[in-house]
């Protein structure tokens, strides 16, 4: 496999923090110098995931890690790694583990009271 371009890697490394997508892409696209839908593209067939997916995918992952390690609520979860639907991310992250926030969490929870 290739060596993956630095404006990819640059731009991994702004997702997932829960600000808003369109203006990182808008920013790193003018950045770099190139247009929104070459940037989109150029990231899509390096990674094989849009930016929209793999932002998903990171903001899910911290949600993970947040249930593992500390005592919140799903709604403190859920805002913390950015996303401003609940119901939206109960769905994404039922999708992607095969569990609700609250099935991963009472799981999480009788881990850490042994």
């Amino acid at each position: 496999m290739s060596e993956i371009d630095g404006r990819v890697l640059k731009l991994q490394e702004s997702l997932g923090n829960g600000h808003e997508l369109i203006q990182i892409i808008e920013d790193s696209a003018r950045t770099f110098g190139v247009s929104v839908p070459y940037l989109k593209k150029l990231f899509k067939t390096q990674t094989g995931k849009t930016i929209i997916q793999f932002d998903n995918e990171l903001r899910l992952e911290k949600a993970r890690k947040l249930f593992e390690t500390k005592y919140l609520r799903i709604s403190e979860v859920c805002v913390q790694v950015g996303y401003g639907d609940l119901s939206h991310f109960v769905k994404d992250f039922k999708q992607k583990y095969g569990f609700t926030p609250k099935q991963f969490q009472r799981q999480c929870w009788l881990k850490m009271a042994k």
